[in-house]
């Protein structure tokens, strides 16, 4: 009885029937993966940009890594991603929205920081520093 198969597998397979055998094969697959990193920062600075960057970092996040965790039969990621990008907008924004209230705390804590003097700027800027690189 035939296991099915798993799809990075036929993805692998795929990948290692295109390419052309010896240094040179493993050259271009080095490159591909390469421009496939590159197109993936365009697309996700392009999705940001196109959701209004609170509403489209997000999606662009999520749409970014869907591309890069899969090989896709299209020549290009692009569809796959821009599809993705719009199939989960909504749903992907609610799971974001921690994160950018988080962010917007952090940032009132810089401001603030900068604004005090004396102790109350020492003991808001104590748990930055608690945990710096440098404490043994």
């Amino acid at each position: 009885m035939d296991r099915p198969q798993d799809p990075r597998e036929t993805a692998r397979e795929r990948v290692a029937d295109a390419e052309v055998p010896g240094w040179a094969g493993g050259v271009m697959l080095a490159l591909r993966w390469a421009t496939l990193l590159v197109e993936v920062q365009v697309m996700v600075v392009l999705g940001t940009l196109a959701g209004g960057v609170v509403a489209g970092l997000g999606p662009a996040l999520r749409a970014g890594g869907a591309v890069t965790a899969r090989m896709t039969d299209e020549p290009t990621p692009w569809r796959t991603f821009w599809r993705t990008w719009r199939d989960g907008f909504g749903r992907t924004n609610l799971l974001f929205a921690p994160f950018w209230v988080i962010a917007v705390l952090l940032w009132f804590d810089g401001v603030a920081v900068r604004l005090l003097e004396g102790p109350s700027a020492s003991a808001l800027l104590g748990g930055w520093s608690w945990s710096s690189p440098g404490r043994a």
